[in-house]
């Protein structure tokens, strides 16, 4: 899909690639936000996040500051075991 959306691989420039996984990860987040809209509106979204917001990114591609900022979630909490 990736080579398909943009015609360069992965190896082509990792840091494109690693914001195209993430903005897939957003993808799915808001797909869940417009389905718990349109379903169960009363519904909550949350999710639990790595600790450290650079780190999630970075390591994880969650974009979890975003996603709580323009309201894809209602509320994160971090991981911290």
């Amino acid at each position: 899909i990736y080579r398909r959306e943009t015609g360069r691989g992965p190896d082509d420039d990792v840091a494109a690639w690693d914001a195209w996984r993430a903005n897939q990860i957003t993808r799915i987040v808001h797909e869940t936000r417009l389905m718990l809209d349109r379903v169960r509106p009363q519904v909550a979204l949350t999710g639990a996040v790595w600790r450290n917001p650079q780190l999630g990114y970075g390591s994880y591609l969650q974009n979890a500051s975003a996603w709580l900022r323009s309201g894809l979630m209602d509320a994160i909490m971090p991981m911290a075991y």
